[in-house]
């Protein structure tokens, strides 16, 4: 299984000059493996949110093995962007551009995400907080999940059991974010990774409730996720579930 960011991420790397060939090979590998559909979908989704996207939303897993297929038959990106296809409500998806399109749209979330750690940044620096303390560590962590519990209120009836949700959706998404962050820190960084956007995503599908084994390898994906699990050991957090991460 591989997240949909990571065939999005292949997807605008699609090159329509010299590297078409192996770029098109790249994106169709994905044929040979299960899509997981946009796991911010499905958090606001099970949090109860009603938003336009949602009601819209159709999962990526449907989506994403229509346009293998075009590029699979296409032999070259203009004869890609001519084809066309229904989705299951019936509406005509345009394969047009598609790359580009996507580009654009990971662009505009990783500002949005870049915005949102120099927030995380100017909060450490504030509150002055320890970011070599477990327990100042953990408790940044929590704060963050909170943010997410007080906006999720309005939309979920099952008040009593909204903290536990939040956080057994989201703790590897808002874990990820701060390791990163700490690391910046401890390097002297000032500006953030936009790249780390879609690795936060993919960290999304990691909910707490489920057992997951990852492999990764991108090494300091690796570190902040096997940082992650420790913690959640070292607080009892761990739900009786077998959460693993391995470099390959």
């Amino acid at each position: 299984m591989i997240s949909c960011y990571t065939f999005f991420e292949l997807l605008c790397h699609l090159d329509v000059n010299k590297n078409w060939g192996k770029s098109k090979g790249n994106v169709c590998k994905c044929s040979s493996v299960e899509i997981l559909d946009d796991p911010s979908a499905i958090v606001e989704t099970e949090l109860h949110y009603q938003t336009r996207r949602l009601k819209n939303h159709i999962p990526e897993s449907r989506l994403i093995p229509e346009i293998i297929i075009s590029l699979s038959k296409s032999s070259s990106i203009d004869e890609f962007y001519k084809n066309e296809f229904f989705d299951e409500k019936g509406q005509k998806r345009l394969i047009a551009d598609c790359n580009k399109r996507v580009e654009d749209i990971l662009k505009k979330e990783e500002s949005k995400y870049l915005y949102f750690v120099e927030k995380i940044l100017n909060c450490i620096k504030q509150e002055k907080y320890d970011i070599n303390s477990e327990k100042d560590f953990y408790k940044i962590i929590k704060e963050l999940i909170e943010g997410r519990v007080i906006d999720s209120a309005k939309n979920f009836t099952q008040q009593n059991n909204i903290r536990e949700k939040v956080f057994n959706l989201c703790y590897m998404y808002y874990s990820y974010i701060f390791e990163r962050t700490k690391q910046l820190i401890i390097n002297g960084g000032t500006t953030p990774n936009k790249n780390d956007y879609e690795d936060s995503m993919i960290c999304l599908h990691l909910r707490l409730d489920k057992s997951f084994i990852f492999v990764t390898n991108d090494k300091r994906m690796y570190e902040a996720i096997k940082n992650s699990i420790e913690r959640l050991k070292e607080h009892g957090k761990s739900l009786n579930k077998d959460y693993c991460v391995f470099l390959g």
